[in-house]
């Protein structure tokens, strides 16, 4: 796992509750007050993503190409009506989140054992095949 500074930054942890958290918020009520609304946003924005990917920064690519695709299929939605842009987005971001969380498990619940089981499968006939043809021992 790629970290920033080697710890997790949570919702309760000391950096993000007495540093953070503090930071964002002098930064959105300034920029609101004496720049602008949509700066202050802008600012909200990258606050969030850099919260997200101090985790990990790889993932940091999976949560803007989501940003993207939710947000081009908002725009379509506004356009052109719900019907069936909201399925295909609902579809895509349950799809990512399965696969991206879910997968692991999918692995090691059900491809591992089966996997096991076929190498299993496999030295009960290699063993079988000794035992008919003793010569053999290029099995």
């Amino acid at each position: 796992m790629v970290r920033c500074n080697g710890a997790d930054m949570l919702f309760n942890s000391f950096e993000f509750l007495f540093l953070f958290l503090p930071a964002t918020l002098l930064v959105y009520y300034l920029l609101r007050h004496w720049v602008a609304h949509h700066a202050a946003l802008i600012a909200l924005t990258i606050a969030s993503l850099v919260f997200y990917s101090w985790w990990d920064i790889r993932y940091l690519p999976l949560l803007l190409g989501s940003i993207i695709i939710n947000h081009l299929l908002g725009l379509v939605i506004a356009k052109r009506g719900a019907q069936p842009w909201l399925a295909i987005g609902i579809i895509a971001n349950l799809a990512s989140i399965g696969l991206f969380k879910y997968a692991d498990f999918f692995i090691g619940n059900i491809i591992k054992p089966i996997s096991k089981i076929s190498n299993f499968c496999i030295s009960l006939l290699q063993n079988s095949a000794c035992k008919v043809c003793p010569m053999s021992t290029d099995i």
